[in-house]
């Protein structure tokens, strides 16, 4: 498939998944502090993997569509990282207690 977006337009969507991102910072650190970490990472990821499925139809309609696209990937993502600590973190200590040292 041959593309014919201008530079401006490529680096409006190279960028799109960051203002999405960098919109949401604040909001997607206390979602992810509100709710269980695991249904908060397990939703973010399954919503971004439908998203990027639907990134090849997307540029077949626009570029704006694809830019909304990874826009709202930004918005979903954002809340991956905090989860991902928190989850790691629940987890870690949940075997360390389990199978750690004794007192």
């Amino acid at each position: 498939m041959n593309i014919r977006w201008s530079v401006a337009t490529e680096s409006a969507v190279d960028s799109s998944f960051f203002w999405g991102y960098l919109i949401t910072q604040v909001p997607g650190g206390f979602l992810a502090s509100k709710f269980p970490a695991n249904r908060i990472f397990g939703t973010a990821i399954a919503t971004s993997a439908f998203l990027n499925l639907m990134l090849p139809g997307a540029v077949t309609l626009s570029p704006f569509v694809v830019i909304l696209v990874r826009v709202t990937q930004g918005f979903v993502e954002v809340s991956q990282v905090p989860s991902g600590i928190e989850f790691f973190l629940e987890t870690t200590v949940r075997l360390s207690v389990k199978y750690g040292p004794g007192p």
